[in-house]
């Protein structure tokens, strides 16, 4: 089913539209372009959704690594067949040219339903789109020491961000070792926040420099900082 047919069809025949290799639909996002494709589902299985992934989506690390997360949810959750999920993959990906549709348009429909035409486009999408370890240990290390809370960005967010970030940058590296000394430095300087008040958050826990201490500072004394 080609994306024009999906564009023509009336409401009835999208509320059709079954479980059956061929069988989802768009669902527009805010912008007017689809953010999603769902497949039906045929009374053993629930409707189905799945992020498109966009050029811009898949050029961003953590978002490609998202969406193949999606894909790996669903396949574990659901137990499809091989042929099922790649087609769901297929229709996923958004067509046009530079597109990522376009590293895997040269398979033929026998390929794709094949045993192994998921294995192959997933294997496909990462070669192009994933990252290699050494790039995401050293994008991981960068995000932790450069996380920085936004203006008008809620403390929360920006404490949730860096401890993200942390765990992340530990995943890559297990043998770097970050100390409580320099976590605490980074949640200071990535807070965002005037010098007098990094002082008064160090008064509050008797100018020492303990990352949980700090962190519980700057909930309770900050917490509503981004509204300033």
């Amino acid at each position: 089913m080609e994306d024009h047919e999906l564009e023509a069809m009336t409401t009835q025949e999208r509320e059709d539209v079954t479980m059956t290799g061929e069988s989802d639909l768009p669902v527009t996002g805010t912008g007017g372009s689809p953010s999603e494709v769902v497949f039906r589902g045929d009374g053993k299985l629930p409707n189905l959704t799945l992020s498109i992934l966009s050029r811009e989506k898949a050029r961003q690390p953590l978002q490609f690594r998202e969406w193949v997360r999606e894909v790996e949810l669903l396949k574990s959750t659901y137990r499809l067949a091989e042929g099922q999920l790649a087609v769901f993959v297929y229709r996923s990906l958004a067509s046009g040219k530079g597109q990522p549709r376009e590293i895997v348009q040269f398979m033929e429909v026998a390929d794709i339903l094949s045993e192994q035409g998921y294995t192959k486009m997933m294997s496909l999408l990462k070669t192009r789109y994933g990252e290699k370890k050494h790039e995401e240990a050293a994008r991981t290390q960068k995000d932790y020491a450069t996380c920085r809370r936004e203006t008008g960005q809620p403390m929360d967010d920006f404490l949730i961000d860096l401890y993200s970030a942390k765990m992340n940058a530990e995943r890559m590296d297990p043998k770097t070792v970050y100390s409580d000394t320099f976590h605490a430095n980074r949640l200071l300087r990535g807070a965002n926040i005037p010098e007098e008040c990094k002082r008064t958050i160090l008064l509050s826990c008797d100018n020492e420099y303990n990352p949980t201490k700090i962190e519980s500072a700057l909930r309770s004394l900050y917490h509503d900082y981004h509204k300033t």
